[in-house]
Order: structure tokens, then C-alpha cells, then sequence
């Protein structure tokens, strides 16, 4: 049985006879304005989904869903409570697991390491704290990864790259995670999605970014290894499923986007910023010419911006702000015509901004901070130069012809862009 009253104006709390009146298999609550502790269900639930309620308490009476069928649990969105019980080996089929959007803290429990079918971890914006249980590499099955905005700390464990193989999307942001980032990390191939910003990991970038060769193809990407089969209801023998697509959050020109699954092929990201790493942007990350942000912010990097990097020419997000970074923007930089957000403010930067239609259409903030640097977008004149001849504008307020043009090409990007459905909040 399949039942089914979700996305409705359902409120109140939801009384014990769910779990003595159905026989079903399959019951779906999501987004409704239930609330209270959570009711008893039934012990053979392959599929429960209570996201987006008001839901609040432990979830310690899920303990009693034992019979080894649970294969998705969403309790995202709630405001339920206090620590993870260790049962998790009652649901060894589970393959989507989702408490993001909650108040959940303490450490995460090591019988999660049982659940080596699970395809979806996502334990995103709760207080969880502690180190990550090593049995969490036996999860093998693991595609999307989503540990964000809680209190974890410890090194970014090397089991990760060791015993996770298929991740697709990566979330340790806005943690206490430590140390350096390690090697094994770019054992993970099918990598897409990178986000360690926002914790205080340092030493250097390492240099086999390379080995992300998701990262490496342009364009769009297959997109079936985050898309899931979830069985849910049994009839004379016959398994029935539910398609299941991953939903997953990045940042992206400087604001939080949930991806669609018509674009989550499409971005490939890494964000390693406000960390405390050290050293060079390593030139091996110029393979990835898949890339669509790369955001190495507010670190302490030196050296000089790879001279190849316009060869990059699907980042639409680029930022580099508050390092060290010394030399002059390579003119290759004039290659990246996608750009709608471009960051090299406050490093050590000289020389002439290349010229570029696109590049001096930037906001000036995109060069400030780097006392060396001259040339428009600045108002800083270069050695030898004279101050330009400034257009007049017409009494509409119309640029001239060339940056007319200009603009054109960037709302045919945009306009791209949300074809694709890339900026869906």
C-alpha cells in the first residue's frame, strides 16, 4: 500500500494508529505543517518521507521499523532533535538518507558504516560534532556526501577517497575540519562538486587535481549515477520503485543554489575558501576544463595566477580574493567570456589589467586592493598612458556602440543560463 497525502495544509499531530491501522509499505507526508513528536509506524516501511513538517523530539521510535526493508528515509526540514540512535543496522537496503534542516548534535552514530547500499548522505545544517566514524567508509555506494554546516572537526579523513570511489558531490563546508587536505582525495574521479570552504584546513592545494576527471570534459555531463531506484511497495512477488534525483546545494557566485536535475550534469565546482592554505595555485588545475567555479578565496596563496588559465572557458565564477597572489593577470583572462563573476581583489597584483571587452566591463571592485595593478576597469592609468577620451551618453543613457555589444553578449549568457535552469534557487 502507498499513501500518499503530501503537499498539502495537513496540521496537527499525527496520532499511534498509523502504525496499528496500515499495512502499507510506502507512506509519504512531506511538506505539510505537521507537528509534534513522531508517531509509531509500521515495522515493514520500505519508504517514508516527513520532510518539510514541523515535526520535533528524537527519532528514537524509528528504531521500531526493523524488518530490513527501509530504503528511504527524509526527515530533512523539521525541527527534530538530540542524537542519532545506533540502529541503523535495522535498515541495511537503505539507499537515501536525508535529516538535513534540523537540530540533531552529537556524534554520528558508527552503525551508519552498515549501510554500504546508501547512495544519499546528506546530514547538512544540523550541530553535529565529533570526528567522522571511520565505518562511514564502508559505504561504499556513497554518491552524494553532503556533511555542511555543523560542528565536525578532526583532518578530512583519507577514507573518503580510500572507500568512497563513486562520489559524485562532496559538502565538508562550514565545519572545524582540520590539517591538510589529503592526496586521497583525488582518488575520487567522478568528483563534480568540491566544497571544503569555511574550515580551517591548511597546508597546500594538492596537485593531482588532475585526477578529477569528471572535471575534466566541457558541457554537460551524464547525469544517471545521481538518479536512484527506490523500491517501496511488494505485490505477488513483484518489486514497484520510485524514481529518486539528487538535489544538490552549491555556491555559486556568491549565493546558495539547490541543483536541478537538469543542470546538475553540467557544473563542476570546487570552493576551498576561507581555509588557511599555503602555497601555489597548482597548474594542474588547468585539466579541469570542465570547471564552472573556482572559488580559492581568503587563504594565504602565493605565486602567480597560471598563465593558462583562460583555457578554463567555462567558469562563470571565479575568485581568487584575499591571498597573496603577485604578478600580472595573464591575458589569457580575456579568454573567459562567461565570466559573470570575477574576484582578484586584494593580493599583490601589478602590470595592466588585460584589455578586454569583457574584463573592463567588470566592476572595478574585481581588481581593488592590489595597489600595483592599472588600467580600466580602474581609474589607475598605467605608465605612458593618457586618460581616455569618455564617451558621451545619449539623453536615454545609452552606452556607446562597443559596450552596447558588450552587454549583449553577457544577456545572451545569462540568458543561456536559465535555459539550462542553472540558477534555480
Amino acid at each position: 500500500m502507498d499513501l500518499n497525502i503530501s503537499s498539502n495544509q495537513i496540521h496537527g499531530q499525527l496520532p499511534n494508529v498509523l502504525a496499528k491501522g496500515l499495512h502499507g509499505l510506502a507512506i509519504d507526508l512531506s511538506a505539510n505543517r505537521l507537528e509534534g513528536t513522531l508517531p509509531l509506524f509500521p515495522t515493514n516501511l520500505t519508504f517514508l518521507n516527513l520532510s518539510k513538517n514541523r515535526f520535533s523530539g528524537s527519532i528514537s521510535s524509528l528504531c521500531k521499523i526493523n524488518a530490513q526493508l527501509l530504503a528511504f528515509l527524509d526527515l530533512s526540514d523539521n525541527i527534530l532533535s538530540g542524537r542519532l540512535p545506533n540502529c541503523f543496522m535495522h535498515w541495511r537496503k537503505l539507499i537515501v538518507l536525508n535529516l538535513a534542516g534540523n537540530n540533531f548534535f552529537g556524534e554520528v552514530p558508527t552503525s551508519l558504516g552498515s549501510l554500504s547500499g546508501l547512495k544519499t548522505l546528506n546530514l547538512n545544517n544540523n550541530n553535529f560534532s565529533g570526528e567522522l566514524p571511520s565505518s562511514l567508509g564502508n559505504c561504499s555506494s556513497l554518491i552524494v556526501m553532503d556533511l555542511g554546516k555543523n560542528r565536525f572537526s578532526g583532518k578530512v579523513p583519507a577514507w573518503i577517497g580510500e572507500g568512497l570511489p563513486r562520489l559524485f558531490s562532496l559538502s565538508l563546508h562550514s565545519n572545524n575540519f582540520a590539517g591538510s587536505i589529503p592526496l586521497h582525495l583525488c582518488w575520487l574521479k567522478d568528483l563534480r562538486i568540491l566544497d571544503l570552504s569555511l574550515n580551517d584546513i591548511s597546508g597546500t592545494i594538492p596537485q593531482c587535481l588532475n585526477n578529477f576527471t569528471g572535471m575534466t570534459q566541457r558541457g554537460t555531463s551524464s547525469v544517471r549515477i545521481i538518479k536512484h531506484f527506490i523500491p517501496y511497495s511488494y505485490y505477488n512477488d513483484i518489486t514497484y520503485e520510485k524514481e529518486y534525483v539528487d538535489s544538490v546545494m552549491v555556491t555559486l557566485k556568491r549565493r546558495e543554489f539547490k541543483l536541478s536535475d537538469r543542470i546538475i550534469g553540467y557544473v563542476k565546482s570546487i570552493d576551498l575558501s576561507r581555509n588557511k592554505l599555503t602555497g601555489k595555485l597548482p597548474s594542474e588545475i588547468l585539466s579541469l576544463l570542465g570547471l564552472v567555479a573556482l572559488n580559492i578565496s581568503r587563504n594565504n596563496l602565493i605565486g602567480e595566477i597560471p598563465q593558462m588559465i583562460g583555457q578554463l572557458t567555462e567558469l562563470e565564477s571565479l575568485d581568487l580574493s584575499w591571498n597573496k597572489i603577485s604578478g600580472e593577470i595573464p591575458s589569457s583572462m580575456s579568454n573567459l567570456t562567461f565570466l559573470g563573476v570575477l574576484n582578484l581583489s586584494y593580493n599583490n597584483l601589478s602590470g595592466k589589467i588585460p584589455s578586454s571587452t569583457h574584463l573592463q566591463s567588470l566592476d572595478a571592485f574585481a581588481f581593488a586592493g592590489n595597489l600595483g595593478l592599472c588600467g580600466p576597469p580602474l581609474t589607475q592609468l598605467c605608465p605612458g598612458e593618457e586618460a581616455p577620451n569618455q564617451s558621451e551618453p545619449t539623453e536615454d543613457g545609452i552606452k556607446d556602440n562597443e559596450e552596447d555589444e558588450d552587454e549583449l553578449k553577457i544577456m545572451k549568457r545569462m540568458k543561456m543560463n536559465s535555459e539550462h535552469g542553472f540558477m534555480s534557487e
